[in-house]
């Protein structure tokens, strides 16, 4: 699953509202608070997002393990 606890956090941490950030990227509020939320997100706000706040996606999205996730096996790769 992604979340979007990041881009929450950094928010807090720079004082800075979704409206804020809304109005200098461009992107929608409302887009901004899906993303925040978890939902999707294109390379496109990503983009956006990193460039306005100068920081790596990693710092606006994160990947955490779904315990419903399939996982596929170990495969040893033979050089």
């Amino acid at each position: 699953m992604i979340s979007g606890a990041p881009l929450r956090r950094l928010l807090v941490e720079r004082d800075m509202t979704l409206t804020l950030l809304s109005q200098v990227t461009g992107i929608e509020e409302r887009t901004l608070s899906l993303i925040t939320n978890g939902r999707s997100i294109t390379k496109s706000n990503l983009d956006k997002i990193c460039s306005t706040l100068q920081c790596q996606p990693c710092d606006v999205i994160e990947y955490i393990k779904d315990d419903d996730c399939i996982t596929l096996p170990h495969w040893e790769f033979i050089h």
